[in-house]
């Protein structure tokens, strides 16, 4: 057999990828047909012609053979494996040579950008670093975005750090947005010809009139939500704290925001499109009642000055009664938990707390 004749541009034909794999059934071979071997036989023979173009229509065909070929990777079983090393060697190759050659079709046609996409991005962190350093203005307490998550700021699709640095470290030399649409592996990719089918992703970014829906109003000291009912996180969930916690923000008025964590979709940075804020973290609330408090935010990594605002907004412009209020900083006194008139009283500085006046965690609020 002539391989150079049966695979073209690092891409096998459908029966030489079986012939490899010795599930061709000719004489000699021992193995049965396989539903996940033949998935990705089948999505070859699909994609057989498009191994010579350079098109979208190629990517599509191209990205479904990988989808297949990552079915059967992910394939695992408690007590044996059902595929040989050998076999998953072949499959993983096969896997590289299509994230390389989607890669190069798409680069014919729509152009090497990364260069200047990566300098447009430092131009806008620069300003943006102008413009935080203006809203901070001196101000003893208030954080910007941690370095972290700089790029998820300066995306346009605001991706998490984890996407963009595989982007980074791709070698592609296409633009990000342009990686997402054609390269970029997706969990949930498919066949479809015109690329339709591909998700979208990124971490949502509110304007003025998207946070007023997620903004506190206060009365009597009792939380309320934009229709004037009163505030319950029992719904709500983060990742930190767990269910019946919501992630907040503080502007530098001393409004509260509160909203549910989604990873890779609704972080702290959410709120006010990644700018600087005077307080963030976690908050529990049983029906218009706080009843707990953290500054656990990886977006900003608040400190004790910023968990200290956030209470003293708390008590003296909203009124709230902190007497019954469980709070913790997990950055500098993990996982203790204190009284926030005492934690008012250390500054926020909770790690100067004696152990003697550690508390419990809060019950769960209830759905």
């Amino acid at each position: 057999m002539d391989v150079n004749k049966k695979v073209v541009n690092g891409i096998p034909s459908a029966y030489y990828f079986k012939y490899k794999l010795g599930r061709t059934g000719v004489y000699g071979t021992l193995k049965r047909s396989d539903p996940s071997i033949d998935d990705i036989y089948n999505a070859l023979k699909r994609a057989e012609l498009y191994r010579f173009f350079l098109s979208k229509d190629a990517i599509a065909r191209l990205r479904d053979v990988r989808k297949k070929c990552n079915a059967l990777l992910n394939v695992t079983h408690l007590f044996k494996d059902p595929y040989s090393n050998r076999e998953r060697t072949i499959i993983k190759e096969l896997k590289a040579n299509l994230d390389r050659r989607i890669d190069a079709v798409a680069t014919h046609f729509l152009g090497v950008h990364k260069e200047q996409a990566l300098e447009n991005y430092e131009n806008r962190l620069e300003f943006e670093a102008f413009y935080d350093k203006a809203n901070l203005n001196g101000k003893a307490v208030g954080r910007t975005l941690d370095n972290e998550y700089r790029y998820e700021r300066a995306n346009s699709r605001h991706l998490g750090k984890d996407t963009v640095k595989n982007w980074l470290d791709s070698g592609s030399q296409l633009t990000l947005n342009t990686w997402m649409d054609t390269v970029r592996q997706w969990a949930g990719e498919d066949g479809d010809s015109s690329l339709a089918g591909l998700a979208q992703e990124g971490v949502q970014y509110l304007d003025e009139q998207g946070r007023q829906a997620y903004k506190l109003h206060f009365a009597g000291g009792m939380a309320r939500d934009s229709n004037g009912d009163l505030f319950h996180s029992g719904n709500l969930v983060s990742s930190s704290s767990g269910a019946g916690w919501g992630i907040y923000m503080v502007d530098f008025y001393g409004n509260f925001y509160v909203g549910s964590h989604r990873i890779n979709r609704f972080h702290h940075s959410s709120f006010f499109s990644g700018a600087a804020v005077m307080a963030g973290g976690e908050i529990a609330i049983n029906s218009g009642k706080v009843v707990g408090v953290t500054n656990k935010t990886g977006h900003y990594k608040a400190r004790p000055e910023e968990l200290n605002a956030a209470l003293t907004r708390l008590m003296l412009q909203h009124a709230v009664d902190l007497r019954n209020v469980a709070v913790s900083d997990p950055f500098n006194a993990p996982d203790k938990w204190f009284k926030a008139m005492d934690a008012i009283q250390a500054n926020g500085i909770l790690r100067n707390l004696p152990a003697a006046q550690e508390i419990a965690k809060p019950a769960r609020v209830p759905v």
